[in-house]
């Protein structure tokens, strides 16, 4: 593995040439809102593209993918990545509709608040801040957690140069300057994976890559037809499906990108999103496979394509990754830092400063930034937390949104405010405190009764409770 000099040099290589990227290209500091969060909405089909796929590329798809396919072979492989690379096309449908309906609009939670009142509106707001402390923690973890393992650096510190790195290139001219870290992220993520991951297939063979297809023990690599791949899909497989669907739904950043991207480029960019973003995850989750049919015991699971290549290529391709890993990872707490200052500067300030200048709106939204990354990285020490543990808490959350925003985008009118708001609510102070509690201490039935009480609470009061409500109003 890397020493801790190596990885310093490699957080300072990305700070700089990423920098200088982001200087050189992302034009100068405009402080009005069209300009610092929407870009101008300038954004064509390739460069949104680029920022919706490297938005999506999160630590579970660089981690977990090769991890789950380690363990679980192609059942794990299926049901992580093709649900998540699905969902990215499938959105582009909402996103366009909601840009038809809004063509000067900035967030989803203005939709809400002009067809349901102030308290449904504040309840999304709730919502989008919570995925975003949680992919934040995610994310940060991962981060420091690659770092401490392969250094030995606390996980503190390496957090530390991880979160003053994204809020510096967040805040510096908006979402400019976080786009260019995204194209930066994803040219070295693809091309890391071209060049590393081939490399490792021919070393190894067909027949080795076949036979991890199984799992490390050998009994999966189907879907369906052995009960190892049946009871994977009861006890994991499910959860991916609902929490890739539901993900973007609940996380501001992909309804950001509908207002950022032109109208009719929409649903073509999302396509091609989906397209790009699938390339590398599948690509290093292979590794899980070379693992498995090696029969390598990796000594920390979560860093399984990490361990394969450290092992199997000479050091600089370990270097590689690394940089590629780190990129990834400070440029996607970009974009979600990027995604919370237009939810603060649009949808929270304005309700207590109605007056401000467009200019100090996004001063003080930079500030807010801050106290949302520090409760993330005060989750980031929970004891007994890893990246499914985190994953799996965004899936929840967003769970508990999904029916009511589709109805809400669709036929609002099925809905009424009250009912909305009371199953949002009920599954947030019910349901995922007890899926996060349940899961942390290995209660499963109990976790999973959490997990889609988020899921069926806010559905039931969303359609049944509307139903009853608006039966009450005509019978009177």
């Amino acid at each position: 593995m890397l020493g801790i000099s190596s990885v310093t040099v490699l957080m300072t290589l990305y700070f700089i040439t990423c920098g200088f990227f982001v200087y050189a290209y992302s034009g100068t500091l405009n402080k009005s809102k069209e300009s610092f969060l929407l870009a101008n909405r300038s954004f064509e089909t390739i460069r949104g593209a680029f920022s919706i796929s490297a938005a999506w590329t999160w630590a579970t798809a660089l981690f977990l993918a090769p991890q789950l396919s380690y363990q679980f072979g192609f059942t794990g492989f299926f049901w992580i990545l093709i649900m998540n690379t699905l969902t990215l096309f499938l959105f582009g449908f909402a996103a366009h509709k909601i840009r038809e309906m809004y063509p000067t609009g900035f967030t989803f939670s203005e939709h809400i608040k002009l067809n349901y009142g102030s308290i449904a509106h504040n309840t999304y707001n709730l919502a989008f801040v919570l995925i975003a402390v949680v992919a934040l923690s995610l994310n940060i973890y991962a981060g420091s957690k690659l770092i401490e393992t392969l250094t030995g650096m606390s996980m503190n510190l390496s957090a530390l140069f991880l979160i003053v790195s994204a809020v510096i290139f967040s805040i510096f001219r908006g979402l400019r300057s976080t786009n260019i870290t995204e194209i930066f992220k994803m040219v070295i993520v693809l091309s890391t994976a071209l060049i590393i991951v081939p490399q490792v297939w021919s070393l190894v063979g067909w027949e080795t890559i076949q036979k991890g297809m199984s799992g490390a023990n050998g009994k999966y690599g189907d879907l369906f037809t052995s009960a190892e791949a049946i009871a994977f899909f009861w006890t994991t497989g499910i959860y991916f499906i609902f929490r890739h669907f539901s993900l973007p739904w609940a996380d501001n950043s992909f309804w950001q990108r509908a207002f950022v991207i032109k109208p009719e480029k929409i649903k073509v960019t999302y396509a091609l999103a989906a397209a790009i973003f699938f390339i590398a995850p599948a690509m290093f989750a292979s590794l899980g496979f070379v693992a498995a049919g090696l029969g390598l015991k990796p000594d920390n699971l979560q860093l399984t394509n990490v361990s394969v290549i450290a092992q199997l290529l000479d050091p600089w391709a370990l270097w590689l990754v690394v940089f590629m890993l780190f990129t990834a990872l400070t440029s996607i707490i970009d974009s979600q830092i990027t995604s919370v200052t237009t939810l603060i500067s649009n949808d929270i300030i304005p309700q207590f400063k109605n007056k401000l200048e467009e200019s100090k709106l996004i001063d003080y939204s930079r500030f807010g930034v801050v106290g949302i990354v520090l409760l993330a990285w005060v989750l980031v020490n929970i004891p007994g937390v890893n990246i499914l543990y985190f994953g799996f808490l965004t899936g929840c959350i967003c769970m508990t949104f999904i029916v009511p925003s589709i109805v809400a985008l669709v036929k609002p009118e099925l809905q009424s405010p009250k009912a909305m708001v009371a199953g949002i609510l009920t599954a947030l102070f019910v349901g995922f405190p007890l899926y996060a509690w349940a899961s942390l201490n290995k209660l499963n039935d109990l976790a999973l009764v959490g997990f889609f009480g988020c899921l069926l609470i806010p559905a039931v009061c969303s359609l049944l409770v509307s139903n009853n409500d608006r039966a009450n109003l005509i019978s009177k």
